[in-house]
């Protein structure tokens, strides 16, 4: 992952959206969604029941992760990983 690319701040917009927005407004949005892309049945489908539920508390969580996961990988990537010891009493190679 590249800082400050397009890539990175879309990402993050989505993260810091999911994680604002309350959770009875993504709940219609997602049934909206899903509705209109008929990836789900509409109502009274007993398997449908825990989907909705599971990926509306889910985004909150998503968003968090995702914050947290790139602020540790940028500060990983932002350290010099490895410098070998060098010893004094041998010479240098050309």
């Amino acid at each position: 992952m590249r800082r400050n690319t397009a890539l990175d701040y879309a990402l993050m917009t989505l993260a810091l959206i999911g994680i604002s927005i309350p959770s009875s407004y993504s709940g219609r949005c997602c049934r909206r969604v899903l509705d209109e892309a008929r990836v789900l049945p509409r109502r009274g489908s007993r398997g449908s029941s825990y989907i909705l539920p599971a990926l509306t508390l889910g985004m909150i969580y998503i968003g968090t992760i995702a914050r947290l996961t790139r602020g540790g990988l940028l500060e990983t990537l932002g350290q010099i990983s490895f410098a070998p010891p060098v010893r004094r009493d041998c010479p240098r190679a050309a």
